[in-house]
């Protein structure tokens, strides 16, 4: 049987939370998110598939030096980026589901009172 699996609902700012979570531990960031029935992509990469040095930031084909470049320079809908007002609809986060990110699985429907850390601990 296949279960569809839910998305997760959040702000911009949650993006970015997992952005700095991945980072933390030198891995790229690969998230996939809706906005009003359109696909964009956010993340961040380095040499030699991991996030330690010439890192570059991007929001759908945009590129970035430097994070602080994407947080004033990023545009989503013609607003900022970083200061978006409305949710968006991630479906995937690092080539997983969002119930697979620790950050993420809070903001998924039905899933929020039995949300995981990354060790299964409740």
């Amino acid at each position: 049987m296949f279960f569809k699996k839910k998305n997760a609902i959040c702000p911009v700012n949650t993006l970015f939370e997992v952005l700095s979570q991945d980072l933390k531990i030198g891995i790229c960031c690969d998230i996939y998110f809706n906005v009003n029935k359109m696909r964009h992509h956010f993340g961040a990469y380095g040499d030699d598939g991991n996030t330690y040095k010439n890192v570059h930031y991007f929001l759908d084909k945009q590129e970035y030096n430097s994070l602080e470049e994407l947080k004033k320079k990023a545009v989503l809908d013609n607003v900022q980026f970083m200061s978006y007002p409305g949710e968006v609809s991630v479906t995937e986060c690092d080539g997983c589901y969002p119930e697979d990110d620790r950050i993420l699985m809070e903001y998924i429907p039905e899933k929020k009172k039995t949300a995981r850390n990354s060790f299964g601990a409740v």
